[in-house]
């Protein structure tokens, strides 16, 4: 049978290099789950015009709304199928800034954090029915500059909330595995690194500023970055439990 993996944000980037992966290895049921359909379908048809097999399925996925996500989260859930791995990829870098979602919260820590915890409680359920299941979250070196601000998460703008949200993903891979590691599940937070991504869609002179960071010589491929998150995702069980 087919593995199960969910992707948020696997139409593009590191989640794109991730789903292309896991194609070509012919053994999963990768979810494409993202806010536009659209995106997503559009690369799933050009994936399954290459090389690979297994299935590509494309879900609707909005990590600043609740709504959204626990929507998302019964219609996987309707489909009665064991998750393998969920993979939290998907996030927002802002330059400099305080935007407000519909719930209320900081945009970057709705969607790098808390949209992808709401996302993983829903779904823990789904993931203890898999042996071996495995979660992991693309963190960031910037979470090691992170502080959280614990009497008002809000309370972070630009590059402050990011490395906050990036803080958050970290402690609660870490708590995933304090409370259900026992029950075979693997958590894990990866840092791809620098990577040739539209991570910087959001700044001012955003393709002046992605064009020159091209030129940096340690900024990988999204398929370089998306290495390390393939392969805690289909490690041997004993190898993801020593990573976890």
């Amino acid at each position: 049978a087919l593995r199960v993996v969910i992707v948020t944000g696997g139409n593009r980037g590191i989640g794109y290099a991730a789903v292309a992966a896991f194609w070509k290895l012919r053994d999963f049921h990768t979810i494409i789950a993202c806010r536009n359909p659209k995106l997503g379908e559009e690369a799933a048809q050009a994936l399954r015009a290459t090389d690979g097999g297994g299935l590509i399925e494309v879900m609707s996925l909005d990590l600043c709304s609740f709504a959204s996500v626990r929507k998302f989260c019964s219609d996987f859930k309707a489909k009665n199928l064991p998750l393998y791995a969920l993979i939290n990829n998907a996030g927002i870098l802002r330059w400099r800034g305080w935007i407000v979602t519909g719930d209320g919260f900081e945009e970057q820590l709705q969607a790098n954090h808390l949209g992808h915890f709401l996302l993983t409680s829903e779904l823990i359920e789904s993931l203890l029915r898999s042996p071996g299941s495995r979660v992991v979250a693309v963190g960031s070196h910037l979470a090691d500059h992170g502080v959280i601000r614990w009497g008002n998460l809000n309370d972070s703008e630009g590059f402050g909330a990011y490395k906050q949200s990036k803080l958050a993903n970290l402690l609660h891979v870490e708590e995933l595995q304090r409370r259900y590691g026992a029950r075979g599940l693997n958590a894990m937070c990866v840092d791809p690194g620098e990577v040739d991504t539209d991570i910087t869609r959001h700044f001012p002179l955003a393709s002046f500023i992605n064009t020159f960071l091209k030129f940096i010589p340690e900024r990988s491929t999204p398929e370089q970055g998306a290495d390390s998150v393939v392969h805690c995702a289909t490690c041997d069980t004993p190898t993801a439990a020593a990573m976890g």
